[in-house]
Order: C-alpha cells, then structure tokens, then sequence
C-alpha cells in the first residue's frame, strides 16, 4: 500500500504531480495507491477521481486537515 500527501496546489511534497508520483511507483505493483490529506477530506476529492484510472484498488485516510488560526480542527 502507498498513500501520499498533496498540499494545497495539488502537488507532493517533492514537486510532483499526483499522476507523476503514480507512474513512479506503479512498477512496484502495489495492493493501493492512495491519499493521506493534509487539507481536509473534501480537497481530497478531486484527486480521488484522478486515481479512478490506476489499475490497484485506490485508498483515502483523510485527517482533520490543518489547524485553525485557534490551533484547533475543524474537521
């Protein structure tokens, strides 16, 4: 299973794009590949729909998304 993170533009951490981190992992023929939000669960649903095409199941652990400006989620 391989879960990545997206920032708010959509990208990884390291720059890429969601579709650029899959091909880059899809040799290893993983069970899933997923997200783990840092956003919120709704950001994450376009990038859901992106994933409908890979050919392994497809995984969502969405988190309580970033903190208010109280230090608190809202989530």
């Amino acid at each position: 299973m391989i879960s990545a993170t997206l920032t708010e533009a959509g990208r990884l951490l390291s720059g890429q794009t969601l579709m650029a981190f899959v091909n880059s992992v899809s040799h290893a023929r993983p069970i899933s590949i997923g997200l783990n939000c840092g956003f919120g669960a709704d950001g994450m649903i376009p990038y859901l729909r992106e994933l409908t095409n890979v050919e392994c199941c497809v995984s969502c652990h969405p988190n309580a998304g970033l903190p208010n400006e109280l230090g608190q989620y809202d989530e």
